[in-house]
């Protein structure tokens, strides 16, 4: 276990802050792959998807 109370402060945050950056990608990506599937269901279909993807990306930022 790294202990946090040597070195720089901005090197911690950047090395805890990497995986989060990470995952955030990864469900931007999954987010893109589901709206190219959903568009050919047509146009109710991309709003439900849209609206869902807004409503996970305002949970993310809450967290």
């Amino acid at each position: 276990m790294k202990d946090l109370t040597e070195g720089s402060i901005a090197s911690h945050l950047v090395r805890m802050a990497l995986p989060i950056g990470i995952g955030m990608v990864f469900q931007t990506l999954y987010y893109l792959v589901d709206l190219y599937f959903v568009a050919r269901l047509g146009d109710e279909a991309i709003a439900g998807v849209s609206a869902a993807g807004n409503l996970q990306f305002l949970v993310m930022a809450l967290t």
